[in-house]
């Protein structure tokens, strides 16, 4: 077997396990997506990286999500902690980010593709926490869906170009000598 199938495969499988055990619990057991995501960086590579890359998505897509919910498209049955968004919520664009250089990288390098394919699935993925009971949508679920599906497909090119850009990053400086963003380790 290819070893890259494996491990995307893994990588796909914790991404799943963690929007469920988010989704299902809430913050209750807010310790599973944050070991996943640490474990993931510990086998990553290029740690610096993967790590800075994470944040980077984390903080574009809370503050996309923390302004749907700012705004009323989202409500929570708990209390929001960052950003008008619960920290389970966070957790899944921790989540998110940790398949862009793995499990989802064939849709980073196409970002007209990822852009088209998240606006349409995404909003399969807020639906499903709707109907979990974990988010409210004020506004209705056509409504809220719609917009999901226009902010992803928005945001979904940016962050291409964040992966693209540390990946190239990273390609030209193995070849020179090593930078700070592509230190191993």
């Amino acid at each position: 077997m290819n070893p890259n199938f494996l491990r995307n495969s893994i990588n796909f499988a914790g991404y799943q396990s963690l929007w469920f055990t988010a989704v299902l619990s809430g913050n209750a057991f807010l310790w599973a997506p944050l070991l996943w995501v640490a474990l993931h960086v510990r086998m990553s590579k290029q740690r610096f990286t993967e790590a800075l890359i994470i944040v980077l998505v984390t903080l574009i897509g809370t503050a996309l999500d923390g302004l749907l919910a700012a705004i009323g498209y989202f409500s929570y049955p708990e209390p929001p902690q960052f950003l008008s968004v619960p920290l389970w919520h966070v957790a899944l664009w921790t989540g998110f980010a940790c398949t862009l250089r793995h499990s989802m990288r064939f849709m980073v390098k196409r970002p007209m593709l990822m852009s088209f394919c998240a606006a349409l699935l995404a909003p399969l993925s807020y639906a499903a926490a709707y109907r979990f009971d974990s988010v409210v949508f004020p506004y209705g679920l056509t409504p809220t869906l719609v917009t999901v599906g226009l902010a992803w497909g928005a945001v979904c090119p940016v962050v291409a170009t964040i992966v693209r850009f540390a990946d190239s990053s990273c390609e030209i400086n193995a070849k020179q000598s090593r930078s700070l963003l592509c230190l191993r380790g």
